[in-house]
């Protein structure tokens, strides 16, 4: 896996997006956090190759781990999905 770190812009809670995803209808029954770890996947928009991303939070924003090298336009796309 290769990572990089996104810094928050503002306030920002990482356990908050977790609860928030843990809650959305949509994904409420999948098994896709264990409280500490947001993981999911997709079809980036820069390439339409699929990846898989792991958030985990750190002070000031948090650290992301892919499965595969993420350029500046996959960086981006992660940044706004969070």
């Amino acid at each position: 896996m290769t990572g990089f770190t996104i810094a928050a812009r503002g306030p920002y809670d990482f356990a908050e997006t977790l609860r928030f995803v843990e809650d959305w209808p949509a994904t409420a029954r999948l098994s896709h956090s264990d409280g500490r770890a947001l993981r999911f996947a997709y079809a980036t928009e820069a390439d339409w190759r699929p990846i898989g991303v792991t958030v985990t939070g750190v002070p000031g924003g948090v650290r992301v781990a892919t499965t595969r090298v993420a350029g500046p336009a996959v960086r981006e796309e992660i940044g706004r999905i969070l």
